[in-house]
């Protein structure tokens, strides 16, 4: 049976592209204060299915500037005709449930640089991504520069310009650009209807230019995501082989090592990405999925009871391990935890009751 660890956050931003007068606000520096305070602003406005909130706050001048385009006309054309598709915010609350998550995580300054990390957590299919978010201060107001995409495996910025860059280096006729840039809206909107294999048939007849774009490619994975595990390898395989040394590949090979059977490279890439995060309690869980495909009862049980230490409102921690104490016949420890997630109104108890009942 497939289970998908992994799903990609692609459809938040391909393909969309800023583009608008910049005014060159002169930039203030910011405090951490005012960095963790804008993040958790973030964070409830996304809670509170209110993306506006973020959507507003990324400063265009900014982000157009770190895309790199040239100072053309097909480029100011290019970017005006997709600006008012992007709305990262409102993509980003319109996509999770009650049950999902988008968490601040961690603030941390770089270069002079303040960042914050939100956890993009699918409860229905354990899909994990983050977005690591530049901020900056202008007109004493804090903004959002840029946003890094770790399962794309670089700043959304780049993956905008280099769309661009490919077309206007390619697709020099500006009528077969619109086209290709609508067959690539079309296999976006089947995504978005589920319709997977019809987006694979679309995407299969994009140029091959096209589908040397990192975005592009990823792309094909989401797809792949929702067809044959052989079909979801491949094209994890073929970006893996593009792009052999690209920072995302920890977040990616997680499910590329579950797919290929290969569980002791699957744990390393979570330990990998943990280090990369710095830190991310959640991944525990994915830990603990590792170790029992290993066979390994003894750790796969201590990273639930750890996970469950550090975030008590997991609730896929919760059912698994009830599912392990049923199975190891501890009784007294399974009532115990069947107890706690009573208690939670949130969790889902027809789940409970399906595991009750199977054991």
């Amino acid at each position: 049976m497939k289970t998908s660890l992994i799903k990609i956050y692609l459809l938040l931003f391909l393909p969309a592209v800023f583009l608008a007068n910049a005014c060159n606000e002169p930039l203030q520096q910011l405090t951490d204060a005012e960095a963790i305070s804008f993040a958790k602003e973030m964070e409830t406005s996304i809670k509170k299915t209110d993306g506006e909130f973020l959507d507003n706050s990324i400063d265009r001048p900014a982000f157009i500037k770190k895309m790199k385009l040239p100072e053309t006309s097909d480029a100011k054309n290019f970017g005006t005709g997709i600006f008012k598709k992007l709305q990262l915010g409102n993509k980003i609350s319109n996509s999770l449930t009650d049950q999902d998550e988008f968490k601040f995580i961690k603030h941390y300054v770089k270069e002079g640089k303040h960042h914050a990390i939100f956890r993009l957590y699918g409860n229905k299919e354990s899909t994990l991504n983050y977005h690591d978010y530049e901020l900056i201060k202008v007109n004493n107001e804090s903004r959002i520069a840029d946003v890094y995409i770790y399962m794309s495996g670089e700043p959304l910025s780049e993956t905008m310009g280099n769309l661009y860059k490919d077309l206007y280096d390619e697709a020099r006729d500006r009528k077969k650009e619109a086209s290709e840039m609508a067959d690539i809206g079309r296999v976006r909107t089947l995504l978005q209807k589920g319709k997977n294999a019809e987006a694979k048939k679309l995407y299969d007849a994009l140029p091959a230019y096209l589908k040397k774009n990192k975005a592009v490619l990823l792309m094909d994975i989401l797809i792949c995501s929702d067809l044959s595990n052989d079909e979801y390898n491949l094209a994890i395989t073929n970006f893996q082989e593009k792009f052999p040394n690209e920072p995302n590949m920890n977040l990616m090979m997680i499910d590329g090592y579950f797919l290929q059977k290969e569980y002791g490279k699957m744990l390393d890439a979570i330990n990998a990405l943990d280090a990369q995060i710095d830190k991310d309690p959640i991944l525990d869980f994915y830990r603990y999925l590792s170790y029992n495909l290993l066979k390994d009862d003894a750790n796969a049980k201590m990273y639930l009871t750890k996970l469950l230490k550090n975030m008590p409102d997991f609730q896929r921690g919760y059912q698994e391990l009830i599912v392990t104490e049923l199975q190891n016949k501890n009784k007294a420890a399974a009532d115990s935890l069947i107890s706690i997630y009573r208690q939670k109104r949130k969790f889902n108890q027809e789940v409970l009751d399906d595991i009750i009942s199977f054991y």
